[in-house]
């Protein structure tokens, strides 16, 4: 493997599906584990932990699979890549206290909003021309988060804010990535997030450290592996098919998302967090699809 831009065409739509289901597996595994450390330790310890074992994940895996490592540590766009990293670990600790008072599937599902903001946010930042049906669909999809937080019922009501602030950010997020996608090889991306993710929390984490067990080194351990394979998984995914292709499968980590909860915490998602998910992924789903055929209308 080395380092070059990706510009084959996709080869196996298959093996791109399958990479995305694998990684929308792993990160509700990795949230599990957070989410019982949160019982014990502080989020920007668990934070800290995240970005370490991700960043020594990344740099075993440039060491062992790249050619030139030289290479990935060259950035023509070092100040986003330093915003991205920020943006990163801020979404982290705010994921993570969420995780602290929110069940896993109704967390998960609230950042599946985060599409739609793409979607919003691509008016403003990038210029680009969203039709009314999107609109009415973004707008239908932040309904349907409403339902699942229920504002003014529940006793952590204030917590569900939370993932939609993530939401927000990893819309940021992904917009960013789309910048630095034309310049940028995806392992430098990957490896300038996890580095700058790493510096404020391992700055912050002594000041509110908790002695871990042998037992959370290994949790500390497998959330950092867990994260580093998990998103390369899902940069692999695009060198094998397109975008509009893989967008409605990324809403299986929903699913595998309530699952673990529930075998993990016991936690079942009530019928209103079932129906204001599936409004989410309808309108989600729908805008990727109006977007694809906007697409290939503009070739």
């Amino acid at each position: 493997m080395t380092s070059a831009r990706r510009t084959a065409a996709p080869r196996s739509p298959l093996g791109g599906i399958l990479l995305v289901f694998l990684a929308v597996t792993l990160f509700p595994v990795l949230d599990a584990i957070a989410k019982h450390l949160t019982d014990d330790y502080h989020v920007v310890q668990i934070s800290w932990a995240r970005s370490f074992f991700q960043t020594l994940t990344v740099l075993a895996f440039i060491a062992v699979f790249v050619r030139r490592p030289g290479r990935i540590v060259r950035t023509r766009r070092p100040g986003l890549q330093v915003v991205r990293g920020l943006i990163m670990v801020t979404s982290n600790l705010l994921y993570f206290l969420a995780l602290t008072f929110m069940p896993l599937a109704d967390t998960i599902a609230i950042l599946f909003v985060s599409p739609l903001m793409v979607t919003a946010l691509s008016v403003p930042l990038l210029g680009e021309s969203v039709g009314p049906r999107r609109w009415i669909a973004v707008g239908i999809g932040f309904v349907g988060a409403l339902v699942i937080i229920r504002p003014g019922l529940g006793l952590f009501q204030w917590a569900a804010l939370l993932p939609l602030v993530v939401a927000f950010l990893f819309a940021c997020f992904q917009m960013i990535t789309r910048g630095l996608a034309a310049t940028e090889s995806p392992l430098t991306t990957l490896l300038y997030t996890s580095v700058v993710s790493l510096a404020p929390v391992f700055v912050a984490a002594p000041f509110l450290w908790t002695p871990p067990t042998l037992a959370v080194w290994g949790l500390f351990a497998c959330m950092g592996i867990l994260a580093g394979a998990a998103h390369f998984a899902l940069i692999k995914a695009y060198d094998f098919a397109n975008a509009s292709t893989l967008a409605p499968y990324i809403y299986f980590q929903i699913v595998s998302g309530a699952s673990m909860g529930y075998l993990v915490f016991g936690d079942f998602p009530d019928r209103w967090t079932i129906l204001g998910t599936a409004v989410i992924v309808l309108s989600g789903a729908y805008v990727a699809y109006r977007e694809s055929r906007a697409k290939v209308s503009a070739v």
